[in-house]
């Protein structure tokens, strides 16, 4: 994977996303230990479907949480650039006319 011109994060000015993988890593951890504890101590009194429903659930949250993470950090980083590029309007040349 190549980003900017020297390959690897060499040349990418934002440097790698540290605050994104270790949030991501941490929201499955955190997701892990809690499906480990509901399992072990509060499922006792749900059927199969509901601790099934539940598990799919917390992990739809999950992966909303773990997106955002992503998408904020897109929005600041290498997104950036490339909006602010393309938000500016088209300089005026007068001689184009």
């Amino acid at each position: 994977m190549t980003f900017g011109n020297g390959g690897g994060w060499s040349g990418h000015r934002y440097g790698p996303p540290l605050g994104a993988i270790v949030g991501t890593i941490v929201t499955l951890i955190a997701w892990l230990v809690f499906i480990i504890f509901y399992a072990l101590f509060w499922s006792k009194s749900f059927d199969l479907f509901q601790n099934l429903v539940l598990t799919v659930a917390s992990l739809m949250i999950v992966g909303l949480l773990i997106g955002l993470v992503w998408v904020v950090w897109l929005r600041r980083g290498p997104m950036r650039k490339w909006r602010d590029a393309h938000d500016q309007p088209p300089s005026e040349n007068p001689q184009q006319k």
